[in-house]
C-alpha cells in the first residue's frame, strides 16, 4: 500500500499484508510497505546526501558539517538538520520536508496528541514546524530527534480542546 509505513498499529488494523505467504514462507521485503526504521534510514541518507547532490559533488567527503556539529549517522533525523532541509529552496528539498513532516503529522493525528484541521496543508504544517517559534523549542535548543520536536510544535499549535 503506497504511502503506508507497516508500524504496529497499522499492522493491528490489518490492512498491513502479512509478511508470510499462506504457506508461512516469508514474502519478499520490496513486497511489503517499509518498517519504521526503513523509513527513518531513508531520511537519514537523504539528508546526508543532499547537501552534495544538490551542489553536484561527484565524491562527498563525510562526515559533512552544517553549521554546529558533524553530521553522522544515526537512527534519526535531528532537528537542526530537518529545520535546515525544510528551509531550503530546492524542490526536492521542499518536497521531502513535506512528507516527512506529514508523516509526523499523521502520527499525533492517530495518537491523538494534536488535533490538526483536514484543511491544513503540508506547506503550513512545514510552517508550524520549521517557522520561527521552532528556535525557542526545547527540541530546537537541544537538537533532539526532528520526531520530538514535530510533536512538541504540532501539539502547541493545535491543541485538542
Amino acid at each position: 500500500l503506497p504511502g503506508l509505513i507497516a508500524t504496529e498499529e497499522l499492522k493491528g488494523y490489518g490492512i498491513i499484508p502479512s509478511p508470510v505467504d499462506d504457506e508461512g514462507n516469508p514474502k519478499p521485503r520490496l513486497d511489503l510497505p517499509p518498517n519504521p526504521e526503513d523509513v527513518a534510514n531513508l531520511a537519514l541518507f537523504l539528508a546526508l546526501i543532499w547537501p552534495h547532490a544538490s551542489f553536484g559533488a561527484e565524491s562527498p567527503d563525510f562526515p559533512v558539517v552544517h553549521g554546529r556539529r558533524p553530521v553522522t549517522a544515526e537512527p534519526f533525523l535531528r532537528t537542526g538538520d530537518a529545520v535546515a532541509l525544510c528551509l531550503r529552496r530546492e524542490r526536492q528539498s521542499q518536497a521531502f520536508c513535506q512528507g516527512l513532516v506529514q508523516g509526523y503529522a499523521d502520527y499525533v493525528v492517530i495518537h491523538e496528541k494534536a488535533c490538526i484541521p483536514a484543511t491544513v496543508t503540508p506547506q503550513d504544517l512545514v510552517a508550524v514546524f520549521a517557522g520561527p517559534h521552532v528556535v525557542v523549542s526545547t527540541g530546537y535548543i537541544d537538537d533532539l530527534p526532528a520526531f520530538e520536536t514535530a510533536v512538541e510544535m504540532f501539539i502547541s499549535h493545535f491543541p485538542c480542546d
